[in-house]
């Protein structure tokens, strides 16, 4: 009772620093009343200088880190502060970078909330595998399970459309029963800079259904600029490409998403996809750039 007086006393005088070492100091005491002190440490979480105090006790992995974490989460104004902790303890000395269920639960939160460029880092950070040779999209080639949604692909499953990855067969598999319509599959992509690029694609089964398509659409999901529609690419059957033009503004935020547009169909279709690639269009930049005059 008294740990709990002076560290609500710390707080009012506006010492976050001090409350939150009083915090950690009462959870290593007292386990058992880790609930009871670890929403009070999660609610300082967003106090100026509470960084600098949690990120060392953070950093050891204390047995109660997993309850801080879990707390957090329940309070949605202090998770971006949460998440600059994390990205801090990802890092040296501390290397914290296993990522466990609340992390991936953190990440997909920054990035619902404004923050995806924050929950990129952490994602990174902690594993997630980095874009090679330009590429946009993440995982373009379906050799393992997503994990770091959303900008690994994030798989839905309703009643009338199922999507899978098969790594070992490196395809991304996509079901939708007869007349079935809605996205099979999203992810957050980022993408660098307006101009050009270049949508490549192998797939199979749309020939078995010539009424059904696959779209690949870029959507800005970044509230505070101009947004400038991006027109959606349908794929075919076999080996295909297409361009897509994204127009200069300043959106670097798009959500991709694959639909299946089955509405006019009879019959079920299986899709699957084995490479689904997004890259700036080198021919169509060089054709673009000034000449320069000898």
């Amino acid at each position: 009772l008294i740990n709990a007086m002076l560290i609500d006393d710390e707080l009012k005088r506006g010492r976050p620093e001090r409350a939150v070492q009083l915090l950690g100091r009462a959870m290593s005491v007292d386990y058992d009343a880790r609930y009871f002190y670890v929403e009070r440490m999660a609610a300082a979480t967003a106090s100026p200088g509470a960084m600098n105090v949690l990120a060392p006790m953070l950093g050891r992995n204390p047995k109660w880190s997993a309850d801080y974490w879990v707390a957090v989460l329940r309070i949605p104004t202090v998770i971006p502060q949460a998440g600059k902790v994390r990205l801090r303890v990802a890092g040296s000395p501390w290397n914290l970078k296993q990522a466990t269920k609340t992390d991936l639960d953190l990440i997909a939160e920054l990035a619902s909330r404004k923050q995806p460029a924050l929950a990129y880092d952490i994602a990174r950070a902690l594993g997630m595998r980095a874009q090679q040779g330009g590429e946009v999209l993440t995982g373009s080639d379906f050799d393992r399970e997503p994990r770091f949604t959303p900008f690994e692909w994030e798989l839905l499953q309703t009643g009338d459309i199922g999507a899978t990855i098969e790594p070992k067969e490196r395809t991304l598999a996509i079901s939708g029963l007869a007349a079935a319509s809605g996205i099979a599959a999203r992810q957050l992509a980022f993408v660098p800079s307006a101009g050009t690029y270049r949508l490549r694609w192998k797939l199979t089964g749309m020939k078995a259904v010539p009424d059904a398509a696959l779209k690949l659409r870029l959507t800005c999901v970044e509230p505070d600029v101009i947004r400038v529609p991006v027109a959606p690419v349908t794929l075919t059957e076999g080996a295909g490409s297409a361009a897509i033009k994204i127009a200069g503004s300043a959106c670097r935020w798009y959500s991709a998403t694959l639909e299946l547009d089955a509405a006019g169909s009879s019959a079920g279709i299986d899709i699957a996809v084995q490479q689904l690639s997004l890259r700036r269009d080198a021919n169509a930049a060089a054709s673009q750039s000034p000449k320069t005059k000898i």
